[in-house]
């Protein structure tokens, strides 16, 4: 379970849950150490978040009906770009800028990919990182192109 402060009136518990079917995440919303919220989130594949918990709090700030409105002002401006987003980016940018010394350390087109491949698949190991189907088949000017964008997309 990870907690952040909002505000000293404010903090969110989030949490990742499993079942043999699924796996979601949770968060608990407290203000003064009551709890005003709770939001649960499921998913059977993967999920799509720039950082981990960001759907299930931007679902608690919309779903979370004890918030004043200045509360879930900042509730929001936390979700989007407060301590927690920037923890989160800061070991992104730094996956992305190994990946690209790539482009100095690789030889050839391919060794260059495979590189960034390679530090790409170890960086994101636990994040849940899935290569296409037909990643081995495309040519290297196509995995360059597709590394190249994951790059863009981390930093």
């Amino acid at each position: 379970m990870k907690t952040f402060k909002i505000n000293k009136h404010l903090e969110v518990k989030c949490e990742v849950y499993q079942t043999r079917y699924s796996w979601g995440h949770k968060a608990y919303l407290y203000r003064d150490g009551e709890e005003i919220g709770y939001k649960k989130i499921t998913y059977y594949n993967r999920t799509w978040e720039s950082y981990e918990f960001e759907s299930v709090l931007e679902s608690l700030a919309e779903d979370t009906k004890a918030l004043t409105d200045k509360e879930k002002k900042l509730f929001v401006k936390f979700i989007k770009d407060g301590e927690r987003v920037k923890e989160d980016c800061a070991g992104l940018r730094t996956i992305a800028t190994i990946a690209k010394l790539g482009d100095i350390l690789g030889r050839t087109k391919k060794e260059q990919n495979d590189w960034k491949e390679r530090i790409i698949k170890a960086g994101l190991a636990n994040k849940g990182l899935i290569m296409p189907d037909d990643w081995g088949k495309l040519s290297e000017k196509e995995r360059g192109a597709r590394l190249n964008g994951a790059i863009s997309a981390l930093k």
